[in-house]
């Protein structure tokens, strides 16, 4: 079916009177034990096997329970891999958690080494001092059970409030919360999407390159901007999730690599290393420039943003979506309520180019990291201090 563009939409207006009242239909619940959400501990169980596939049954309804308030909405693509959802939420949700296990493992390593109770874990000596990292003058027992302990409790560290029967925070998740089999319910689900997301106090979106390509993901960005302020807007690009981790990897290797080198003769080492630091900086390079293209090509999504070229799997669902955003555009004053549709929703694309392009930029910055993400980078050189006091003791 071809798609229809703005241009094709009639003069008129769908709705010149009872905007109100169209809208408040759309943002509240007519069943309020429609209102379901389920633990992120359940949601992150299993390295996310939840995200596999949208398929959805009573069994994983159940999964989900009636509240009163959400305290996220999960926005996302199914179409994005389970792994990179699984990674953006645990970073999300398991980092505070994983900081302060690693501060406390650094904390008795520090004092069981100093006492003598603990070995520091002594590498081999390269016979000498590169930037003062030089396994002469240090362990690593700080750096090996650190990383083990962070790493760990970024990826099992839900696991606890999953055993604890779910405690934290409770999200919408579409295929859990919304019933995948019994057809009257879930068209009422949703019927309610806004009403979910009025319902909630954040929410997250799982940023991947078709996430402005499809039109129910469209709809809920519509509501957000209806109900929320953009700093109620958590904004987490998959993609971008994986420079921070290559980073902080190549740096532990690089310690590796110099902390374990072989002491050749003939300045052979020094050679080896040189050749590994070159294949560093190639790689620290490449991984820095996908960063970069990733970045620029978020922004440029932003910035192009138009609703025709949003896809949807049954087209019948787009003249739906766009008279609920109509509804919000007058409803929320962006427009004047006599505006033809046409003008609605040119608006609309306006706003999610101007106020999401500010949610980025005020979460991102210029260089599209957030802070978990450099924290993430800098964690080898934090153990490697540690390991530095712990063998001064």
């Amino acid at each position: 079916m071809k798609r229809p563009s703005l241009n094709t939409l009639p003069e008129e207006s769908w709705c010149p009177n009872g905007t109100a009242d169209g809208v408040a239909s759309l943002l509240t619940f007519k069943n309020p034990l429609i209102c379901r959400g389920m633990p992120i501990s359940l949601a992150l169980h299993g390295c996310g096997k939840i995200f596999v596939n949208s398929q959805g049954s009573g069994k994983t309804y159940s999964l989900s329970q009636t509240c009163s308030r959400l305290n996220i909405f999960l926005s996302h693509n199914w179409s994005t891999p389970r792994e990179l959802k699984f990674l953006a939420l645990a970073l999300r949700f398991n980092f505070n958690k994983a900081v302060w296990a690693m501060c406390v493992t650094c904390a008795v390593c520090i004092g069981a080494v100093g006492t003598g109770t603990m070995s520091d874990f002594e590498t081999l000596d390269v016979g000498f001092d590169l930037d003062g990292f030089n396994s002469s003058a240090h362990g690593n027992v700080c750096l090996f059970l650190g990383l083990t302990v962070f790493w760990g409790t970024i990826f099992f560290g839900h696991e606890l409030d999953f055993l604890r029967r779910g405690k934290g925070h409770y999200i919408f998740l579409d295929k859990t919360c919304i019933h995948q089999t019994d057809m009257s319910l879930k068209n009422e689900g949703i019927e309610s999407l806004g009403a979910f997301l009025a319902n909630s106090d954040k929410l997250i979106i799982l940023y991947s390159p078709l996430y402005f390509k499809k039109i129910w993901t469209v709809y809920e960005v519509a509501c957000f901007l209806c109900t929320k302020s953009t700093s109620d807007c958590i904004f987490l690009p998959v993609d971008m999730s994986k420079f921070g981790i290559s980073a902080h990897a190549c740096l532990v290797l690089w310690h590796i690599i110099t902390a374990t080198a072989p002491n050749w003769a003939g300045g052979l080492s020094v050679l080896f290393l040189m050749g590994c630091l070159l294949m560093y900086v190639v790689f620290m390079y490449g991984l820095c420039r996908f960063h970069v293209l990733k970045y620029y090509d978020l922004q440029c999504t932003l910035k192009s943003f138009k609703l025709s070229n949003a896809t949807c799997f049954d087209e019948s669902d787009r003249p739906v979506v766009y008279k609920a955003i109509v509804y919000f555009m007058k409803y929320i004053k962006h427009v004047r309520m006599d505006a033809t549709d046409r003008q609605a929703l040119r608006t609309f694309e306006r706003e999610v180019q101007t106020q999401m392009g500010d949610v980025v930029q005020s979460l991102l910055g210029r260089t599209g990291l957030t802070y978990r993400q450099l924290l993430v980078i800098g964690v080898p050189f934090f153990l490697i201090r540690c390991d530095i006091l712990a063998t001064a003791f």
